[in-house]
Order: C-alpha cells, then structure tokens, then sequence
C-alpha cells in the first residue's frame, strides 16, 4: 500500500509540474506572435511608406494614367499653363495637343484579349 501512495504523489506531481510551466508557455507563445505580427506590421508600413513612382503621363499624379491626365494636360495647354520638359510626353520640346493625344491614346487602350 505504502508503495502505491509514493507512486501516485509522484504522479501528482509531475502534473503539478506541467501546471507549473503552462502559464510560461503561453506567455513564450504569446510574446512569439506579437513578434510575428510586429515584423508583418513593419514591412507593411515600409512597402506603404516608400515614394510612389509616376508615370510621365500621370499629369495629375494619382497613380494612374487616365482620361482625366489627357483632360488635365489639355487645359494646360488651352490656358498656355503646361510648361516643363515633364509634360512633355513626345518628346519634341514642346507642349502641344499631340501630347494630348498621347496621353489620350494610352488611357483608353484595350489590353490583348480585354473588353472592348
């Protein structure tokens, strides 16, 4: 009897052991996750926060070239306000309505294989 009384606190606390160390290993996993989501968060701030890229033709630099660059670009030039080589999309020296219908031509153009 004696014997199975030691064997059974040993028992006892073993689990008592594992109970011991439980909260520690959650706290170990807890810490590794917020390390996790702390390195995805950085990265994702650091692709957000590098300087955008425009095109030549993104007249209005929002990211896109569109209509409204070609209708940006044209009131520029009907009001004698388009200047700089940036706007120059031809490439000729000067800004006129051929790069207007540059810029024309490029937003509305059908990818192979799109709608039309």
């Amino acid at each position: 009897m004696r014997s199975v009384r030691l064997h059974l606190e040993k028992a006892e606390t073993r689990r008592i052991d594992w109970l011991r160390l439980m909260p520690w290993a959650v706290a170990v996993a807890m810490l590794a996750l917020l390390l996790l989501l702390a390195q995805l968060f950085i990265r994702q701030s650091a692709k957000t926060m590098r300087s955008p890229v425009f095109a030549r033709e993104d007249v209005n630099q929002d990211g896109r070239v569109d209509i409204l660059d070609a209708f940006a670009l044209a009131r520029q030039v009907k009001s004698s306000a388009a200047t700089g080589a940036r706007l120059d999309v031809n490439g000729d020296g000067v800004v006129d309505d051929r790069d207007v219908g540059i810029i024309a031509k490029q937003a509305v153009k059908l990818e192979k294989g799109g709608r039309s």
